[in-house]
């Protein structure tokens, strides 16, 4: 079958034959299509190829952290009609494909609690029946703050620093760990992020089941925080860059002159710098006058080169994938806030 990865062959084969398929995540699944990135168009493709090949995947790979192993399932009844599927997916952008009719793009556009790492990755757990010294070692030894206590894979509770500390203090003798048991916050992973994150932070962690009600993970402040930075990083390194090339032109640049830099094909009222767009700056930054008037000692090409990266850049993450940005990306934000930090210092003495 042409147009189908030789790993996702390989995997069909070893289910059809009741093998065990090796680890796979999400991102070595969208790398067997060349890519490094979800973009809406690639889930769509390979949703598609899945189908036809008669598989399916666990969890959905359009909303849940890439990152965090998969399981394939074989699903005969969607059938195996990709014989004569043209080539897949190549690096070059916008790559042609008409292997498949791919369907009508539905895309969640809600942020999910499965998004996180920590939401599909089974937690360390202790039994109801285990002393206080073996999961107080646990704890320590992996610095966790709590761990859920399960019995025949049902939850029975948490045990938690909080909950041994409120035990102990009324008097209660270190014995099984059921003696030191507090009533865990449980959210679904398709919860939507944003109304799960006030639940988490009152309570400090969250047990995340699955559709079944099993399950599936642990969330905790800590990763709500970290989920945050990546979320929120390059959006603060963006308006940091914005304002800084607003600065440095307004400085430089009358109001007045401020209209003759808009881009003529969009009609409305510029009154100054202010009210340019990224883009009209990046425009104006590529006119002689304009930057001899700015009147600053890095090299233009590089300068204008580096900031039409970080227009893209901009672009690409305003589309709100569920993946974080690239890190080569972030590199770029932090290197090009280094040069306009000191570029105005310049200014400035």
């Amino acid at each position: 079958m042409t147009g189908v990865p030789q790993p996702l062959l390989s995997v069909k084969q070893r289910l059809k034959s009741g093998k065990q398929v090796d680890l796979v995540t999400g991102r070595d699944l969208i790398s067997w299509f060349n890519s490094e990135r979800r973009t809406p168009w690639l889930i769509n493709y390979i949703s598609a190829v899945l189908a036809e090949l008669g598989l399916a995947v666990e969890p959905d790979i359009g909303g849940s952290n890439l990152d965090v192993p998969i399981n394939f399932l074989l699903v005969p009844e969607f059938g195996e009609a990709l014989a004569k599927a043209q080539p897949a997916p190549q690096k070059s952008e916008g790559a042609p494909v008409a292997a498949i009719t791919l369907a009508p793009l539905v895309q969640d556009a809600t942020l999910r609690v499965r998004v996180l790492g920590a939401a599909n990755m089974y937690p360390t757990i202790v039994s109801p029946n285990a002393s206080l010294q073996v999961a107080t070692t646990i704890m320590v030894s992996k610095d966790f703050s709590q761990l859920p206590v399960v019995q025949n894979r049902a939850v029975k509770g948490v045990i938690s620093w909080k909950s041994i500390g409120r035990k102990l203090s009324l008097g209660v003798k270190p014995n099984s760990v059921s003696h030191f048991l507090e009533t865990p916050l449980e959210i679904r992973a398709d919860t939507p992020l944003i109304e799960a994150i006030a639940d988490i932070a009152a309570q400090d962690y969250a047990l995340i089941n699955d559709d079944s009600g099993r399950l599936i993970g642990l969330v905790t402040t800590a990763d709500l925080s970290l989920e945050f930075k990546t979320l929120s990083e390059p959006f603060l390194l963006l308006r940091e860059i914005e304002t800084y090339i607003r600065n440095i032109l307004s400085a430089r640049i009358p109001e007045n002159a401020a209209e003759s830099l808009r881009d003529p094909s969009i009609k409305r009222e510029v009154r100054g710098v202010a009210d340019l767009t990224l883009g009209e700056y990046l425009v104006a930054l590529t006119k002689d006058d304009v930057w001899r008037q700015l009147g600053i000692a890095v090299d233009r090409r590089a300068f204008v080169k580096t900031l039409d990266l970080i227009r893209a850049i901009r672009n690409d993450i305003m589309h709100f994938d569920p993946d974080p940005i690239q890190e080569s990306s972030l590199d770029i934000l932090h290197e090009f806030v280094r040069l306009l930090q000191a570029i105005g210092e310049s200014l400035r003495s």
